[in-house]
Formats: C-alpha cells, structure tokens, sequence
C-alpha cells in the first residue's frame, strides 16, 4: 500500500483487519526513524509484542510457538531470542502462523522501506519464503517513500530474492474537494445529521494537514510467474 504520509494508509489497513477479522501481527518502523535505523534486536522486540497480544486472544497458538527454535513459551506469553545462534527467524514464525491458522493470518509492516537500513538481517528471503510455501499469510507492506519501497523489495531486480514475484498494489491519494464533500454529505446523512459548512471543515483540516479522508486507487504490478498472493 502506497501513498504520502497522512493519506490514511494506516487507518485503512486497521480499519480492513477489523472489518475481517483475521488475526494479524502489525509492526509500524516509523518508531525508528529518528535513529536512521532499526536492528534485528528491535523488529524482535516489535514482534514479541504482538505475538503475545495475538496469544492473549488465541491460546492455542502457544502449542505451535513452543517448536520453534528462538521461542520460549512463559506461561500465557512468549519470549523471542533476538541474539545468538539460536535467535527466531522471521521465516520459522510465519511457518508457526501459517500452520496454526485455519484461514488466513495477516502479516502488515508499516513504513516497509525502513527496512532498507535493517541491521542485522535481511527479511527479503523470509518474505519470498513466505510467499511461496506459507499459503495461509497474507504479507502487506506499506510505504511513504515509495522509490525507496521499491528498490528495497527488487521486485524487478533479477538479484532480489522478491523478482519475478506478483503483487497487488493500492495507492492512496487525498481527496479533492468535491469528494470530500462528498464523503462528508454521506457520512452525516447516514447518521441523520444535517449539515452545510463543507467549506470550512475541509479548509480547516487543510490547514492542519490532520489526517484528511483519502481515496484509494487500485492498481496491479503483475510478475512473470506467480499469482497475487
């Protein structure tokens, strides 16, 4: 998912999540843009997080996470060894949720081309791993800077472990006026709410540049070989 910043691209993304209903683990690198980068220690960290939120909603999931290596189960949470030999791996955890959901199960990371800066591994060859052997989780990557999205994933990159790869790919762009008038009229119609002052309430988000309603245009960047996943 592409689109500047404050065009909703995360909104969009928790507001799908909720709509569906899958399970997900989220993981936003925005926090580590004042630092110029993030490390293997610090996407663990991230991790650890959500997966035990993910495990405080389904316990079941702790039986799968005992077998993978890097993982130690502590009473209803889990442990993620980020250093060392053993350290998890990003690809042995998707194997982990993809064997342990019964439909689908969501992977999202926000602000993806930070990942560009990562120190300590490389995350390229767990998403391609992912993509072709882990049928239940879906990946979604989202990013501001989108040339830097793009050189990151090398999805036209003959040495990227992604090239030759299909994908879906959704653009967020701000509304125009008249839709956003539009969106309003709508949105207070349906609550029975009669209103006029269109005019101000978008110059004023305008002037504030506060998460303004955005449109999305769809498009699709298709590979050689594969099928969207």
């Amino acid at each position: 998912m592409l689109g500047l910043r404050r065009t909703g691209k995360s909104s969009v993304i928790m507001i799908s999540l909720n709509e569906l209903g899958l399970p997900y683990i989220y993981v936003d690198l925005r926090k580590f843009e004042e630092k110029g980068f993030a490390s293997y220690r610090d996407l663990v960290v991230e991790l650890e997080r959500e997966v035990n939120r993910l495990t405080g909603r389904f316990p079941g999931l702790l039986e799968l996470l005992r077998r993978v290596e890097g993982v130690e189960v502590m009473g209803s949470g889990v442990r993620l060894r980020w250093g060392g030999r053993r350290r998890v791996t990003i690809s042995s955890l998707l194997e982990a949720l993809n064997d342990w959901a019964e439909d689908r199960v969501v992977f999202v990371i926000d602000e993806a081309q930070e990942l560009i800066n990562m120190r300590g591994a490389n995350l390229l060859p767990a998403l391609a791993y992912s993509f072709d052997n882990l049928r239940r989780v879906r990946v979604v990557l989202s990013g501001s800077k989108m040339g830097l999205l793009y050189r990151y994933l090398g999805v036209e990159d003959p040495r990227s472990p992604l090239y030759g790869r299909a994908m879906n790919e959704v653009e967020l762009k701000p509304f125009s006026r008249e839709m956003a008038e539009q969106f309003l009229r709508l949105g207070l119609s349906e609550l029975g709410i009669e209103f006029r002052e269109y005019d101000m309430v978008y110059d004023t988000l305008a002037a504030y540049r506060a998460g303004s309603p955005t449109s999305g245009t769809t498009t699709a960047r298709t590979g050689t070989s594969e099928s969207p996943k």
